[in-house]
């Protein structure tokens, strides 16, 4: 899983437009200052550590609760999205300055987080929480403008996406149901500019388990049956 944080994309969602920053294997890198930002940056995940099982509800939840302790307690933060080039997953995150340790361990203590990842003048690079797990990189990075399109395409990102799955066995309600699940995640994540997450296709599924999300360490998992007054 360590190996993840030197190879996924952060995204950072800053004032004068979004940026990709993506692992490059030139030998220069970009700098924090190439942005206007001074100093190391830190990117801490915001939602549920990777280690859990947690639903949208459940890392939307988190997500309010930690930017809310940040805005109350008067931090400065960018909002950032972390994840790989497959789109697998994403973690909805933050992004801060001049931070020190006795502040990093303030916003991740007893959360559970393996790391954070540090961008600075060497590189984008994974800290671990402990001190059994090694640290990696620094990697180079360049930084990439965020381009327009939909979020569950690949190649051809200004179409529509068009659904997998059906409505014809059980496999392939299944199969519509987690293309459903990850399509309402990566438009909410990231946005789509083709659709604004509107419908498409025809039909839509209703899942009658808990469905947790992907992260680094797997894709979607069913969970229990879900309370029959939560099933719309």
């Amino acid at each position: 899983m360590e190996a993840s944080f030197t190879t996924n994309h952060v995204r950072l969602l800053l004032p004068g437009g979004a940026v990709d920053l993506v692992p490059d294997t030139g030998t220069a890198t970009a700098r924090p200052s190439d942005l206007g930002l001074g100093g190391r940056l830190f990117v801490i995940n915001a939602g549920a550590s990777p280690s859990m099982a947690a639903t949208v509800q459940n890392a939307a939840a988190s997500v309010e609760a930690r930017t809310g302790a940040l805005d109350r307690h008067g931090w400065e933060f960018q909002r950032a999205l972390v994840f790989p080039a497959s789109l697998a997953w994403v973690e909805v995150s933050v992004a801060l300055t001049g931070l020190d340790e006795l502040d990093l361990d303030l916003l991740t203590h007893g959360r559970g987080l393996p790391g954070v990842h540090v961008w600075d003048d060497d590189g984008l690079s994974f800290w671990p929480s402990s001190s059994l797990v090694a640290m990696r990189g620094p990697v180079p990075v360049s930084i990439r403008p965020v381009e327009p399109g939909c979020p569950m395409r690949l190649l051809n990102r200004d179409e529509t996406c068009a659904p997998a799955g059906g409505p014809w066995v059980s496999a392939s309600r299944e199969w519509r149901m987690w293309w459903d699940a990850q399509r309402a995640l990566l438009a909410s994540a990231f946005g789509c500019t083709v659709c604004n997450g509107s419908p498409v296709g025809t039909g839509r599924t209703i899942a009658l388990v808990e469905q947790y999300l992907p992260t680094r360490l797997g894709e979607w998992r069913p969970g229990p049956y879900r309370a029959q007054d939560s099933i719309r």
